[in-house]
């Protein structure tokens, strides 16, 4: 029984380094994750973003040693803030290395459609107001209205909804066999042209359109609603 106790007294200072090297480790995986996100938000234009992090990594079979040099962090996937991945490296000790399982909860103000919006028809600052939203991933939410101004929604959204980069495209400009103007420029002289386009187009691409006085046909670049200018290309026949 002496010998049992002693065992178990002797044992407690292992068990109590491990848990605290353990709790170092989660503590500066939480800050490294923590500076990261906020910091990625941030790149993205978040407004007001609130974070709130924990590991949920299962309790490990075996401890984790301390590391003298300082654990290297790495977030390995950040595709879902609800299942993070976390490399923890410790220089000089292969055996050391962890991988942490961390949960995110993120919120921040973004645009929300202020009403219900039509696919295809470009937003206008009334279609769009902030409110705060819990976020799932980044790289898809939206805080300024710069970025989604001109741009129409490939479907229709419902009033509050909250208004994603995938769900918004450049709104279709050109229409096939629309008609249109063709401006050409060369220094300060201007010449127009009546056409009519044989593709459908968004602004900055290239589409066939045909010069209704000449019939000749020739790539063009799509500048606005119903108008284009000669494409830098070789006329095609």
């Amino acid at each position: 029984m002496r010998f049992l106790c002693s065992f178990v007294i002797g044992f407690m200072p292992l068990l109590a380094g491990a848990a605290q090297a353990q709790q170092s480790l989660d503590t500066q995986a939480l800050a490294f994750a923590r500076q990261s996100l906020l910091a990625q938000a941030q790149r993205e234009g978040l407004q007001a973003p609130e974070l709130q992090l924990r590991v949920a990594t299962p309790p490990r079979a075996k401890s984790v040693p301390g590391c003298a040099a300082g654990w290297q962090l790495q977030l390995l996937d950040t595709r879902f803030l609800s299942r993070l991945r976390l490399a923890a490296r410790c220089p000089g000790d292969e055996q050391a290395a962890q991988e942490l399982v961390l949960r995110a909860e993120l919120s921040a103000e973004v645009l929300v459609a202020a009403a219900a919006l039509p696919s295809g028809r470009p937003l206008a600052e009334a279609d769009l107001r902030l409110e705060r939203r819990a976020l799932t991933q980044l790289g898809e939410a939206l805080s300024d209205p710069a970025a989604a101004l001109g741009l129409s929604p490939r479907a229709g959204l419902r009033a509050g909804q909250a208004l994603l980069r995938s769900q918004l495209a450049e709104p279709l400009l050109i229409k096939r066999g629309e008609a249109l103007r063709i401006v050409a420029r060369n220094g300060g002289i201007e010449v127009h042209a009546s056409g009519e386009a044989l593709e459908a187009g968004h602004r900055n691409e290239t589409v066939r359109v045909r010069n209704t006085s000449t019939g000749r046909v020739i790539a063009a670049r799509v500048l606005g609603p119903g108008l284009v200018e000669p494409a830098e290309l070789s006329p095609q026949p």
